[in-house]
């Protein structure tokens, strides 16, 4: 089980993005994800969210085949500026693509109630995502994810903005996720925080 890419490749005109890249990440490990500028670590990012198609290799998580529509239910992004809208609730947010009729707005059940709680964001429900703190931002991100059964969590410099107790509650629900078998990717150029905070690392 879990993320396998073998001979990933990706061009952009005489740019070689990724030549060949074998890489396997593992549930229940955080991975980090090290390079130089321009290695080709965001591309990688943006293959396994969807957001790039490779031109070449295999992709599969837990043994299936990677598409689209599985990077869409099964794997989740955590940026550096959250990819949410800032003009809705931290509740709505979370539940931003469950949305029945344009008469009928989902509601927060027991369950999504509790995972909020879990993430110190319970008492936000209400508040407007824009006026909340960059890091409850983010594990509203996290909250959506997890709300929707992503099994694969990609943090690219999700930290970079964040002060250092934000950072270290960052990095314990990123070991909260892959100690409940989760994978999870991290990518920093803080080499530091990459040691201190990864079961292995792949450069």
């Amino acid at each position: 089980t879990g993320v396998a890419i073998r001979d990933l490749r990706k061009h952009y005109g005489d740019t070689r993005a990724l030549d060949g890249l074998d890489l396997e990440a593992h549930p229940g490990q955080v991975l980090g994800i090290a390079g130089p500028n321009g290695a080709g670590k965001s591309t990688l990012i943006k293959i396994l969210a969807g957001e790039e198609r490779a031109d070449d290799g295999d992709l599969t998580v837990d043994g299936v085949r990677w598409t689209p529509s599985l990077a869409a239910s099964r794997v989740a992004v955590v940026h550096q500026e959250p990819q949410l809208f800032p003009n809705l609730s931290v509740a709505e947010n979370m539940l931003v693509g469950r949305e029945g009729t344009r008469f009928l707005r989902p509601r927060l059940g027991a369950a999504e109630r509790t995972l909020m709680d879990s993430l110190g964001i319970g008492t936000l429900a209400r508040r407007p995502l824009e006026s909340v703190a960059l890091a409850s931002q983010q594990r509203t991100e996290i909250a959506r994810a997890l709300a929707r059964e992503a099994r694969v969590f990609l943090f690219d410099e999700p930290n970079s903005a964040l002060t250092d107790d934000e950072s270290d509650e960052l990095f314990r629900e990123m070991r909260s996720l892959a100690d409940a078998g989760r994978i999870v990717l991290f990518v920093t150029h803080r080499l530091g925080e990459m040691v201190a905070h990864c079961d292995r690392v792949a450069v």
